[in-house]
């Protein structure tokens, strides 16, 4: 699970370090608009059509984070979006995309991706059992199996 949640941020890393600009130039950072302030780990990190979603996670202060947040990478813009019931670290989170029943002539029905954030810990070192899944087009985390 940590190697997991290593690469994913290892990934959301070297893409903001390697992303072209024309303003860019060597030995310099992009700040980009609306983006994420808070620093921490332990976070989750996962794509989900064509957008990094990325949440959770521990401040430097030990501060538990349920904020979660959308990456467009076609306009460089992270906008935040509904925050976990409840903050955690050291979580999974992924993203599936469900084919659905199939026809009786092939093929199936494309059902839309789901999303799920589980497990990690609370502040105090407890571990969390539970699993919220996150519906994009609402913009609502729900309490289901994931």
């Amino acid at each position: 699970m940590r190697i997991t949640i290593f690469l994913s941020l290892l990934f959301i890393f070297l893409f903001f370090v390697s992303y072209p600009s024309a303003a860019q130039t060597p030995d310099s950072w992009i700040t980009y608009v609306n983006s994420i302030t808070t620093g921490r780990y332990g976070a989750v990190c996962f794509e989900m059509n064509g957008k990094i979603y990325l949440g959770t996670g521990m401040s430097a202060s030990g501060t538990v984070l349920r904020d979660f947040w959308e990456y467009n990478p076609s306009t460089g813009i992270w906008a935040q979006k509904a925050n976990l019931p409840i903050g955690r670290y050291d979580a999974i989170g992924f993203a599936v995309n469900y084919m659905g029943e199939p026809y009786p002539g092939g093929g199936y029905t494309q059902l839309p991706d789901i999303a799920c954030i589980g497990g990690g810990r609370t502040a105090s070192g407890e571990i969390l059992s539970n699993y919220y899944q996150y519906d994009y087009s609402t913009n609502i985390w729900n309490v289901t199996p994931c």
